[in-house]
């Protein structure tokens, strides 16, 4: 009887495996593909773009830019050591440009998720070209047309699309043996789909960059968000009268369901601003303006750009009903913006992990059920954190591998480390519990 019971259960396990490497074989995403082998048939390539000049053609002319952003490459290497090579994500953010309408503030340009097609890959001579489609945002753009509302809780900003080449060369030959290499090339972008039409080209020189790379079955990049929280003082007189006393709760669940996404969240320390104009108690949906302009386009030490989180005590009692107690505007771009109100924690069922799905909403996740996504967000799994929820109805605590894939569209995580094996999800890409 035992022997049976064994043998039962060991084609059990054959069969399991069996399906998740069939599955896994289907996705080109390290993060999916983490359980394929052998060990050195996978790697990823991240190429740090250093601030550098870029060419860009506005409806005034050409101007130049400072840009700087970041590269991800997957290698794949067959059974016969020829290599082949995908672009996983093309980011990087520019500073501002003039257009017949005004400085287009700073602007961002991100690959649209699965749009890249490489042409052409000689692994001897390291040449790549790889055709495009990226998605232009500038903050121009939300000051003339603002922002459409998706859902409850969340608005995305009007984006245009730019479709171009990617140019590039490798400084050794591409093989399963070499762990170190460089890469230079160059980028050329046309506007494809306009909202306003002031920025029309970009090109793009980067010159040589040396290569990080990881090996291995399990190898890919620890991704980093960096968050600002903003307090507002009502009583300058009374550091007790300050915004933000939710935050303590909201920051564990927050990092724990992104760390299994290898998405690290870094707070930064809190920013105080006394403003007596602005409402932070019983706040109304239409004021959130002067929530939001209290603060803007925080950028850290390092030049790297954050997500601004601003604490409000509680939003009126229609928004609130309505919202579920926190709102995310920007979603998927450089600079989103989130306001949540400390009172999420005060019902008998707290909203712990609020800020855990605004935060997924940033990085360009819209909700998993009937809600309108936008055109360049991604629809978050059934059952996880993406799940949309209500003042006492918390997002569930789980998070699943499609979730942290659907992610990297986003301009503002960065590849800050290539470690193995962090990724930690609860699902593929439904977690619903029956």
């Amino acid at each position: 009887m035992r022997r049976t019971i064994f043998f039962v259960s060991l084609i059990v396990c054959l069969a399991s495996a069996t399906a998740l490497l069939i599955w896994t074989a289907k996705s080109n995403s390290p993060l999916l593909a983490q359980t394929t082998p052998p060990a050195s048939t996978k790697r990823i390539m991240v190429v740090d773009l250093p601030s550098t000049p870029a060419k860009v053609l506005t409806d005034l002319g050409l101007q130049t830019s400072a840009v700087k952003g970041q590269i991800v490459l997957l290698q794949s290497f067959g059974s016969n050591g020829q290599a082949s090579v995908e672009i996983q994500s093309f980011d990087f953010i520019g500073t501002p440009v003039d257009t017949k309408r005004g400085s287009s503030g700073k602007w961002s340009v991100s690959l649209k998720l699965g749009s890249a097609i490489t042409r052409e890959f000689n692994p001897i001579r390291g040449t790549l070209k790889a055709e495009l489609d990226m998605v232009l945002h500038y903050h121009l753009t939300d000051q003339i047309k603002g922002q459409r509302r998706l859902s409850f809780d969340q608005f995305a900003p009007f984006s245009e699309t730019m479709k171009g080449e990617y140019r590039a060369r490798f400084g050794l030959p591409v093989t399963p043996q070499a762990t170190t290499n460089s890469l230079g090339g160059e980028a050329r972008f046309q506007l494809s789909q306009t909202v306003l039409g002031g920025i029309l080209s970009l090109d793009l020189n980067f010159g040589v960059t040396p290569v990080r790379n990881a090996l291995g079955r399990c190898a890919f990049g620890l991704r980093q968000l960096i968050v600002q929280p903003v307090l507002f003082r009502t009583d300058v007189l009374n550091p007790l009268a300050t915004t933000g006393r939710s935050l303590g709760e909201l920051i564990g669940p927050a990092v724990e369901i992104w760390r299994k996404c290898c998405v690290d969240i870094e707070f930064r320390n809190p920013i105080i601003v006394f403003n007596p104009d602005v409402i932070t108690e019983n706040l109304p949906f239409s004021e959130r303006e002067a929530v939001l302009n209290s603060v803007d386009n925080v950028v850290d030490e390092r030049g790297n750009e954050t997500v601004e989180v601003f604490f409000v005590e509680s939003w009126d009692a229609a928004t609130q009903a309505e919202t579920g107690g926190a709102v995310t505007f920007g979603s998927g771009r450089e600079d989103p913006r989130v306001i949540v109100a400390d009172n999420v924690i005060d019902p008998d069922r707290p909203s712990v992990n609020v800020l855990a799905h605004e935060l997924g909403h940033a990085m360009g996740l819209c909700h998993t059920n009937g809600d309108r996504c936008g055109e360049f967000e991604v629809r978050g799994s059934p059952g996880t954190v993406m799940r949309g929820s209500g003042f006492d109805r918390d997002n569930p605590d789980l998070q699943s591998s499609a979730n942290c894939v659907n992610v990297s569209g986003s301009p503002l995580l960065s590849y800050s480390a290539l470690v193995g094996c962090c990724l930690r999800a609860d699902c593929v890409d439904n977690c619903i519990r029956e």
